[in-house]
């Protein structure tokens, strides 16, 4: 075979490999990619080609994605000023808009569904004694869930927090829900 062959076939391999990564690019699994290049150096090897390929045109390039939960979001931080935004798994939930003095913290999400989500933490509030201004901020161990979704300028958000305390419960509540906000424009 031929030098001018060896490099058509050479050239017919690389293009190979490259609609295979085309073909790949919606989901390109480890699997796919040591394919591809499995059956380009399959291809170069029967061609019996001393001519090299240099190591770029052989290259196959990987991409990284990063699959963010689905479902509602939540109001993450009511006391921000306009424009605020959905999160999705946030470590903190602020409840009282007004004076930040009643919210969740330290959250570990153990699911987010497109009709609730879980995730133990502390219920942390002001118990206003003597005054919410002199008050101390107390916590409580606890379960929290998120329910209740409706649609908003910014998509679907949940608009109901549940707390079920494990231990210490403030005001002799075992359970509080709590109505939470959705953006402001």
């Amino acid at each position: 075979m031929g030098r001018r062959s060896s490099l058509a076939l050479s050239c017919a391999a690389i293009a190979t490999l490259l609609a295979s990564c085309a073909s790949n690019s919606a989901s390109p699994g480890r699997a796919a990619q040591h394919h591809a290049v499995t059956t380009t150096s399959r291809a170069l090897a029967r061609t019996g080609s001393t001519t090299s390929v240099p190591a770029a045109t052989t290259t196959v390039p990987s991409s990284t994605t990063t699959s963010l939960p689905s479902g509602p979001g939540v109001l993450a931080n009511c006391t921000a000023p306009p424009p605020q935004s959905l999160q999705v798994e946030p470590s903190s939930i602020t409840v009282a808009c007004a004076d930040a003095g009643i919210g969740a913290k330290d959250l570990v999400w153990s699911s987010w569904t497109a009709t609730t989500a879980t995730a133990g933490g502390e219920v942390w509030e002001n118990d206003c004694t003597p005054t919410c201004a002199g008050g101390t901020i107390k916590l409580y161990p606890a379960s929290i869930t998120l329910s209740s979704v409706q649609a908003t300028r910014d998509g679907p958000a949940f608009t109901a927090m549940t707390a079920t305390y494990s231990g210490a419960e403030p005001n002799g509540h075992p359970t509080d829900t709590f109505g939470l906000e959705t953006p402001l424009g």
